[in-house]
């Protein structure tokens, strides 16, 4: 993650098949305060069928932030967006997870955990933008990024907490 920055960076993104409409994406925003090393991470699907434009992606109650943690500093975190819930219907009920570790010098510097449940009667768009954008063919890595990334990493089934904080660890 970058050194101090006043700007919110695109960190993933999925957009549909012509690239005009986003699905979802996770952003970093700096904190705005005395300490420029403080930054949230937003994951955010679009409620609209088929995605949405850059208005009503940040229109969308379709969210979840994370803490203000001290990410922007130069070293490297991990971040996880995952849907934890089984299945693919898109009118049932779905909880997503963000994700956000840090260690250093072998020591973890702190664990984040924040979920987003989507209600499939209400919002089956919203399910449906990640369970089909997900899917690898319009997935954008650090479009506007400043920063370096180590590794990206992909699993078949979501990972448990204590998973994610083995991660951290290496």
């Amino acid at each position: 993650i970058p050194s101090t920055t006043a700007t919110t960076m695109s960190l993933m993104s999925s957009k549909t098949n012509d690239d005009s409409k986003e699905l979802w994406h996770l952003q970093m925003f700096p904190s705005g305060s005395n300490d420029p090393t403080k930054a949230k991470l937003r994951f955010r699907v679009s409620p609209q069928a088929g995605g949405s434009n850059a208005i009503g992606m940040e229109s969308s109650s379709l969210f979840v932030d994370s803490d203000f943690l001290d990410i922007s500093d130069n070293s490297l975190i991990n971040v996880a967006v995952q849907k934890s819930s089984s299945g693919y219907d898109n009118t049932e009920e779905h909880t997503y997870n963000l994700l956000v570790g840090k260690s250093e010098n072998g020591k973890i510097n702190f664990l984040n955990s924040k979920s987003l449940t989507i209600d499939g009667d209400s919002d089956s768009n919203g399910n449906k933008n990640f369970i089909t954008g997900s899917n690898g063919r319009h997935l954008f890595f650090c479009n506007d990024f400043t920063g370096s990334v180590a590794q990206i990493k992909s699993w078949s089934t979501p990972l448990s907490f204590t998973a994610f904080k083995q991660q951290v660890s290496y």
